[in-house]
C-alpha cells in the first residue's frame, strides 16, 4: 500500500462531530502504594498494546504511523489512532488516499480468498488446528503457500516488552491471585498458551485492581472470524454498584430455563462460577478503545474454559454513564415525542447492559460436528458469529428484563422505561456503521421490530417513533427464538439469510440518522489518571 498523505472531510477538530471528548475518571485514593505501583507497570504495558493492535488492523499501519510521525502530521496521526486505520468507521470515508480496508485485517495475506483457504485445508487437513487458532497469523511462505505463525513469534518484539511489564507488575503485587494472573499472562506472550492466563483471570479475587490484557475479541477478523485482537483495560472495582446485581447471578438457571427454544439449543450446564463485576476504567487501549469505546465485555470466549471455570462479565460504570449522558439523552430528545422522551432512564440503560453481558453466557455454547467433536458456535457461524451473538445478547437481555421487572426482582426501572431506552439504544448503535457488528445487529433488531409492528413510525412533523408495548414483548420473543435457533443449529446459511433480510439500512433509518447528524456517535475518552487531557484532541 503506497501511503498518500492527502486526506479529506475529517480533521482532529471534526472528530468532535462524531465523538464527544469525555473525561473518564475513577477514584483511586483508597489504593495502597503497592497497588499504585502495579498500576504503573500495567499502564506502561497498555501503551504498547495500542501499537500492537494497530498492526493487527492492517499490516501497513506501522509504516503509515512512522511516515506520519516523520512528516509531523500530528493531527492526522490522532485521527489514524482513533479510527485504527485510514478510514472513518462511521461514514466509511477514506481520509488517507489509497487506504484499503481488508476484511482479514492484518491476520491474513491481502490476496487470500475463501476458495484458496478451503482448498488449502482440504489438501492439508493437518493444518486446520493451527490455521483456525485464535492466536495465529496466516502468512505466505517462500513458495507462495500458506503458513500459520504463532502470535508469540509474529508479534515477538512487542509482546516481550509487554511481558516484561507484566512480570514487574506481578513482582509488585501483594495479592496472590493478581500476581498469579499477571505472571500467567506474561508467560502466554512468550508461549502462545493463553488458556492458563484466562483461567487465572477468572480466579482473580479479593483485589481492588481488575486488569485485562491480552487477545480476546473476534470483531476485527471480518474474513473468517477466527482471529483475536489485543486489548487492555485497567480498571478499579466499583463496590457501591455491585450490590443490586448479586441476586440476578443466583438466577442463571431460571433465566436459562425461560429461553423460548428447545432444551437442545441451550447449554447443559449454566456457568455457575461466572462473576459479574462493576468497575471504573482508568486506562484502556487496543480493541476496547475505539473507534466505538467498549463499555462492557464477557470473557473468555472459549466455551471449554467457560464450561469448567466460568467467565467474567465486566461492566465499566463510568464509561456507561458517560455514553448515556453524552449520546443517549440527545437521541431521545429528537426521536421521541414529548411524553415518550422522558421515559429514557439511566437505570434501564444500565440494567440492559448488565443483562446483555449475562446473556452472552446463556443459550448454547458448543455443538458437535459429524464426527462427534465439540466446537464453539463461532466455528460454524464464522464471520457472521459476532453479528448474531451481539443481536442475541441484546434481544435476550430485553426478554429477560421483562421477566425480572414483572417478578419485582428489579425495581429501579419499569417496562415502559426499559422499552423506550432500548429503542434509543438501537438507534445509537446503528450509527456505528454498516461495517460494525453491533451496528448490523442493531439494524436487524430495528427492521424486525418495525416489521412486527412493535416499533411505530409516526409520520407527523417532526418524524418520531413510539412503541406498541404488547407487540414489543411478543416480537422480542419471536426474534430471540430465531437467533437462538441459528446458534443452536450452527446454521451459517440461516444466519446469512437473516442478515441479508434485516441487517441493511433503509430510507426510514436514514431519515432518523439524519435527525441525529449533528450528534456525537460515541465518546472519545481521555484519562486524566495517565496524564491525558482534552487538549490532546485539539488541532496542533
Amino acid at each position: 500500500m503506497k501511503v498518500n498523505m492527502e486526506f479529506k472531510e475529517i480533521s482532529a477538530a471534526s472528530l468532535k462531530k462524531y465523538l464527544k471528548v469525555t473525561k473518564i475518571e475513577a477514584d483511586t485514593s483508597h489504593l495502597s502504594e503497592s497497588q499504585k505501583n502495579v498500576l504503573g507497570y500495567l499502564i506502561e504495558a497498555t501503551k504498547h498494546i495500542q501499537d500492537l493492535y494497530m498492526i493487527q488492523r492492517s499490516r501497513e499501519n506501522a509504516k503509515i504511523i512512522e511516515s506520519l510521525k516523520k512528516q509531523k502530521k500530528l493531527s492526522l496521526l490522532k485521527i489514524f489512532y482513533v479510527m485504527a486505520g485510514g478510514i472513518n468507521e462511521f461514514d466509511n470515508t477514506v481520509f488517507i488516499k489509497d487506504y484499503v480496508r481488508h476484511e482479514g485485517g492484518g491476520f491474513y495475506p491481502e490476496d487470500l480468498t475463501i476458495e484458496e483457504w478451503n482448498k488449502w485445508l482440504e489438501d492439508h487437513p493437518e493444518d486446520e488446528e493451527d490455521f483456525c487458532s485464535p492466536y495465529t497469523v496466516i502468512v505466505r511462505d517462500e513458495n507462495g503457500g500458506l503458513a500459520a505463525v504463532k502470535y508469540c513469534d509474529y508479534y515477538r518484539d512487542k509482546l516481550v516488552l509487554i511481558a516484561d511489564m507484566l512480570y514487574e507488575a506481578g513482582e509488585a503485587a501483594e495479592n496472590f491471585y493478581l500476581k498469579s494472573f499477571l505472571n500467567a499472562q506474561a508467560n502466554a506472550f512468550h508461549t502462545n498458551n493463553f488458556e492458563e492466563a484466562d483461567i487465572r483471570w477468572i480466579q482473580l479475587e479479593n483485589n481492588s485492581i481488575e486488569p485485562l490484557i491480552g487477545a480476546y475479541e473476534y470483531y476485527d477478523d471480518r474474513f473468517l472470524g477466527y482471529k483475536t485482537s489485543f486489548t487492555s483495560f485497567i480498571t478499579i472495582k466499583n463496590e457501591l454498584q455491585l450490590h443490586k446485581i448479586q441476586q440476578i447471578l443466583k438466577l442463571t438457571d431460571t433465566l436459562q430455563s425461560l429461553l423460548p427454544v428447545p432444551g437442545n439449543y441451550k447449554k447443559n450446564k449454566v456457568e455457575r462460577k461466572s462473576q459479574l463485576m462493576i468497575v471504573d476504567v482508568i486506562y484502556s487501549a487496543g480493541d476496547g478503545r475505539g473507534p466505538v469505546v467498549t463499555a462492557a465485555f464477557n470473557l473468555p470466549n472459549s466455551q471449554k474454559i467457560r464450561a469448567e471455570f466460568g467467565a467474567k462479565k465486566i461492566i465499566m460504570h463510568n464509561v456507561v454513564k458517560a455514553k448515556f449522558d453524552s449520546v443517549m439523552l440527545l437521541i431521545a430528545d429528537v426521536v421521541f415525542g414529548e411524553r415518550d422522551k422522558e421515559k429514557v432512564a439511566f437505570a434501564a440503560y444500565f440494567n440492559h447492559i448488565i443483562l446483555h453481558e449475562i446473556s452472552h453466557g446463556l443459550g448454547i455454547g458448543m455443538i458437535k460436528d459429524d464426527d462427534g467433536e465439540l466446537h464453539d458456535v463461532s466455528h460454524y457461524l464464522k464471520d457472521l458469529y459476532s453479528v448474531i451473538e451481539e443481536a442475541k445478547a441484546d434481544v435476550m437481555a430485553l426478554f429477560l428484563l421483562f421477566y425480572l421487572i414483572k417478578q419485582g426482582i428489579l425495581a429501579d426501572c419499569n417496562i415502559t422505561e426499559l422499552i423506550f431506552t432500548y429503542l434509543a439504544g438501537i438507534l445509537r448503535s446503528i450509527r456505528f456503521g454498516q461495517h460494525n457488528p453491533h451496528g448490523i445487529a442493531s439494524m436487524i433488531q430495528w427492521n424486525f421490530l418495525v416489521g412486527e409492528g412493535a416499533i411505530l413510525i409516526l409520520q407527523d412533523e417532526p418524524l418520531n417513533i413510539t412503541a406498541d408495548l404488547r407487540k414489543m414483548e411478543m416480537a422480542t420473543e419471536k426474534l430471540l427464538t430465531l437467533l437462538l435457533t441459528i446458534q443452536g443449529e450452527g446454521n451459517y446459511e440461516m444466519a446469512n439469510s437473516l442478515i441479508e433480510r434485516f441487517g441493511k439500512s433503509s430510507a426510514i433509518i436514514s431519515d432518523f440518522i439524519g435527525k441525529m447528524k449533528d450528534f456525537p456517535i460515541d465518546i472519545l475518552p481521555y484519562f486524566p489518571f495517565v496524564g491525558e487531557t482534552e487538549a490532546f484532541f485539539d488541532e496542533e
